[in-house]
């Protein structure tokens, strides 16, 4: 059972079909992420530039009502060493 801090995300609900070959991705309304931006569970309030940034490089996620924040090598940087 989830913590009851824990939120889903509210994804925007698009009402016109998306242009020809495209598609609608994924936006929150509550947190304003979209796509690679979007934590594990949403924080429920919105995402400042650089929580973006780190969500999207993998460095930081939003469970269980906390942010996590990790420290690894991505496996393209390991390689190029």
């Amino acid at each position: 059972m989830r913590p009851a801090e824990t939120l889903d995300h509210t994804y925007l609900v698009h009402k016109n079909p998306p242009p020809k070959g495209k598609e609608w991705g994924r936006y929150c309304t509550s947190c304003e992420g979209y796509e690679e931006e979007l934590t594990t569970h949403c924080p429920g309030t919105k995402l400042d530039e650089e929580q973006k940034k780190r969500i999207k490089k993998l460095e930081m996620d939003h469970i269980n009502g906390k942010f996590l924040y990790y420290k690894f090598k991505r496996e393209q940087e390991a390689a190029s060493e």
